[in-house]
């Protein structure tokens, strides 16, 4: 689904900008855990966090390892490039 291999560049600098430009709402999912679809971001330093594509928050989220704490996007923006471009 989200994986990077499959999207075009211009995709990924897509995404990348929507969720630079998004404000970020720490949330705490707890033991609730189902998404639509899931995926892993690795930065340039080789750190990596989860993206969790409509999970518990029902939007999308960001899930670091070394945080108890998850956060979502909030861009309805990004909500709706997914459900155009990554919907069944």
């Amino acid at each position: 689904m989200i994986n990077p291999e499959i999207l075009s560049e211009e995709e990924k600098n897509t995404v990348i900008q929507m969720i630079k430009d998004a404000e970020l709402r720490p949330f705490d999912a707890g033991d609730a855990f189902g998404s639509n679809n899931a995926g892993k971001i690795t930065f340039i330093d080789e750190t990596s966090l989860d993206i969790v594509i409509f999970g518990p928050s029902r939007g999308i989220e960001l899930h670091p390892k070394f945080t108890e704490t998850e956060f979502e996007i909030m861009s309805e923006e990004l909500k709706n490039w997914f459900h155009t471009n990554y919907s069944d």
